[in-house]
């Protein structure tokens, strides 16, 4: 069945859409986090040592609303600036043992909730589907150049 591109992006955009509340939902089971602050915690993790300014600027947003999410997460202990040694200007920021434990613990109900539902709904075939449609899908993602 052929679809057009406007309604198929349509339906992935919703998806997408859909999917990332539902996270937001299973996370809310942890710590009450905006997305923002979630992606704060995922991006130190990956990249403990970021600036604020590295984080706006890896997170596509403005410098404001980075200093304001990333305060919000020092002051509730999940994240902590450190003055670099190499450069008394730069303020490292890095995931305390709380925010470390608060992204184990995000991820492993997402994890969980997503393998479940997969397990429950799906069968082998339907699963091989799924796995080659995200193989498209990630080329999509992949050959979009930053703006």
């Amino acid at each position: 069945m052929s679809r057009d591109v406007d309604g198929l992006s349509d339906e992935i955009r919703s998806f997408v859409w859909a999917m990332t509340r539902r996270f937001r939902l299973e996370a809310e089971e942890v710590a009450d986090l905006s997305l923002a602050q979630q992606n704060v915690l995922a991006r130190l993790d990956r990249t403990p040592g970021m600036t604020g300014a590295e984080l706006a600027r890896s997170e596509a947003v403005r410098p404001q609303s980075m200093t304001k999410t990333v305060a919000s997460l020092r002051e509730a202990g999940l994240v902590e600036a450190s003055v670099s040694a190499l450069d008394a200007r730069r303020h490292e920021l890095a995931l305390t043992a709380a925010g470390a434990d608060v992204l184990v613990r995000i991820r492993r109900l997402r994890h969980d909730w997503l393998a479940e539902r997969l397990d429950a709904t799906l069968d082998a075939a339907e699963m091989d589907r799924v796995a080659d449609g995200l193989a498209v899908l990630r080329r999509v993602v992949d050959a979009t150049p930053r703006r």
